[in-house]
């Protein structure tokens, strides 16, 4: 396949997933930009999705994001005590748990200067061109 045919292929896939999974983002962009726990459970949206089955990574996520919408802000999680709440709701790889504990840990210790916003950190490092930074720390640094 020639690298014009490639890169056709490529550009076909990134249309589609922005139809089908971006498109929905932008109903809730000012919740997302504005709240850093939204920020969060955007960012598990895509996180969950590294390799295995989708009908799985979508199972562990939603149930992911139904143990975080019992809390009202991202400073009110309690580390010591999700993992288990996690385990409790059935998310058993516990390689989802730590990666859920992680990015809340480094949305509220590493990214003050963006008001503990993952999206907005990710977003400005993305377009400063530094998406492989983002890509390495985010999703495949677990």
């Amino acid at each position: 396949m020639s690298e014009r045919r490639k890169l056709a292929v490529v550009e076909q896939y990134g249309t589609l997933y922005v139809k089908q999974y971006l498109a929905a983002a932008t109903a809730d962009h000012d919740a997302i930009v504005n709240d850093p726990l939204a920020a969060l459970a955007f960012m598990c949206g895509k996180a969950f999705m590294r390799g295995r089955r989708d009908e799985v990574s979508v199972v562990f996520k939603e149930w992911t994001l139904a143990v975080l919408r019992k809390y009202h802000s991202l400073h009110d999680i309690d580390l010591g005590n999700l993992e288990a709440q996690l385990a409790r709701a059935q998310v058993n790889n516990r390689h989802d748990r730590q990666m859920v504990l992680e990015l809340i840990d480094f949305a509220r210790s590493d990214l003050q200067t963006y008001g503990c916003n993952i999206f907005n950190w990710a977003a400005v490092a993305i377009r400063a061109g530094h998406a492989a930074e983002v890509l390495q720390l985010l999703f495949l640094g677990w």
